[in-house]
């Protein structure tokens, strides 16, 4: 890129006003008390002014320099000006994915609590913000038969302050729920504890598995599962999270946030 004379002072007097001519006497150096003469202007390869192949400025002027010289934001913010497409990393395209599909996920949640009437606000709730509703099981020795006592009030209070729906399915942050990972149905409180915690533990060593896939550690899913998350499924294998079942969720899980399995 070459400026003309004429150019040069336009830029010059834009910014500062300087009157230097060709033929005056600039002091330059370490001290600035070398005498040289102003002989031509010129630009370097960047396209900043210079006098005599010198550079004029301590700093540089952006918009003179080659477009793939400026600072990222520049550059980002020219592309978008021109409509091109910006590059994003695995990782973005991931995080992207995952948060799109969290946002699908509630809304589809929603909905399906809307068609079923189970909009929390038309349920009676007591002064301490608890469901009330309908206590017991329908066996008659008072007892619950298999995947009724998780749909107590008290299981339903415990998932939804772990973070889950009441009916034990994705929580907020999309993650997994108990009935998602086909967990045993609980028959006591003690079991419902297990329950929940089992779904919590496993959905936190999948969240461990995607940041190590994302720093390179495992190759695929499959190593990522069997390095990370197996062991946590084995620990609560009581309630059926070392099932073939939550293999399969993990597997599922991990090719629809994009990592190869």
């Amino acid at each position: 890129m070459r400026l003309t004379r004429r150019q040069l002072r336009r830029i010059l007097q834009e910014a500062v006003s300087l009157d230097i001519e060709k033929g005056d006497v600039i002091l330059t150096g370490k001290f600035k008390n070398k005498r040289t003469v102003v002989k031509d202007f010129g630009t370097d390869d960047l396209g900043q002014p210079t006098i005599n192949g010198m550079k004029l400025l301590k700093f540089r002027i952006e918009k003179l320099m080659p477009q793939d010289k400026w600072s990222k934001k520049s550059q980002e913010e020219a592309d978008l000006e021109e409509g091109k497409t910006m590059k994003i990393t695995k990782r973005q395209l991931r995080r992207i994915i995952k948060e799109e599909k969290a946002k699908i996920i509630k809304e589809a949640q929603l909905s399906k609590i809307i068609q079923e009437g189970l909009m929390v606000p038309l349920l009676p709730v007591s002064e301490a913000g608890q469901l009330n509703l309908p206590l017991g099981g329908s066996d008659p020795s008072g007892g619950y038969e298999y995947g009724e006592f998780a749909r107590t009030p008290e299981v339903q209070n415990m998932l939804m302050d772990a973070g889950f729906n009441a009916d034990g399915s994705f929580g907020a942050d999309g993650y997994p729920g108990p009935a998602n990972w086909q967990l045993y149905s609980p028959k006591d409180m003690q079991e419902a504890k297990a329950w929940i915690q089992a779904a919590l533990d496993m959905n936190d060593a999948l969240r461990k598995a995607e940041t190590a896939l994302d720093r390179g550690e495992y190759r695929t899913g499959e190593d990522a599962h069997y390095g990370i998350v197996s062991p946590v499924q084995d620990k609560h294998s009581r309630t059926g999270a070392a099932d073939t079942e939550g293999r399969e969720v993990s597997a599922n899980w991990f090719e629809q946030q994009g990592y190869e399995w």
